[in-house]
């Protein structure tokens, strides 16, 4: 064969292997939202579509309440009702990136993420900083602790930077922030019903509770994202 027709080959191959997309798994953090996995590939555009799980490990809500109620941003009773609801969450993200420069290893994300599937119960006076006095304590002897649920729905943004070692083996770290846009709740009792009126009672607290929940989270779980995150490229390459 020629020397041009060699070269040639070499050009077709190249340009054939920058066309293949480039799948990475990984596992890492974002701190404090999320613990686990995540999958990703980024087509030849550089445009990258990704999703991922994990938990919400409990000390990290602890931290995010500690820190909030140092600074005076909401109270023990607040970081009570975000410690009862996400405790043993799940964690799901989805989202889309771009690699703006082809040379260098800086994306640009944003994504939606949902927490559910948490929460634990607690005697109903964890509500009592906003519920009324008297429905708290005609409540208190009929309902027994609640338990509440939540799915939490946010949109979050995130610049990252990424090394590449040996070709294969990913690092990255980012800074980004997550935003509540939707949250809704529900709140159930432990007591069984029997006494006269404790139905009423129970969904009137319930509603109450519920309502309280959503604004806590829709007001209050707004948060800083620290990632870092470690994985293995399959595919094409830059």
């Amino acid at each position: 064969m020629l020397p041009h027709s060699w070269l040639l080959v070499g050009l077709i191959s190249s340009a054939t292997a920058a066309e293949t997309p480039t799948y990475t798994a990984q596992a890492g953090t974002d701190f404090p939202v999320m613990v686990g996995v995540r999958g990703e590939v980024e087509l030849p555009s550089r445009l990258r579509v990704g999703l991922g799980a994990g938990i919400l490990p409990g000390g990290y809500v602890d931290l995010i309440n500690a820190s909030m109620t140092r600074f005076d941003i909401y109270s023990d009773t607040v970081a009570d009702l975000i410690d009862l609801a996400l405790r043993r969450s799940l964690v799901a993200q989805a989202q889309v990136g771009y690699r703006p420069w082809a040379d260098r290893g800086f994306v640009f994300h944003g994504g939606y993420m949902f927490l559910g599937l948490g929460g634990d119960s607690s005697d109903i006076s964890v509500f009592g900083e906003a519920m009324d006095p008297a429905l708290l304590d005609a409540a208190s002897g009929v309902t027994g602790d609640a338990t509440v649920g939540l799915s939490d729905h946010l949109l979050y943004g995130r610049a990252r930077h990424e090394w590449i070692l040996d070709d294969r083996w990913v690092v990255g770290a980012s800074m980004g922030f997550a935003v509540t846009v939707r949250s809704r709740s529900t709140v159930d009792f432990t007591e069984d019903v029997s006494a006269p009126g404790a139905q009423q009672l129970r969904t009137e607290v319930s509603a109450f509770g519920e309502d309280y929940l959503d604004y806590v989270f829709e007001e209050w779980v707004h948060l800083p994202m620290v990632g870092v995150w470690a994985g293995y490229r399959f595919g094409g390459g830059r």
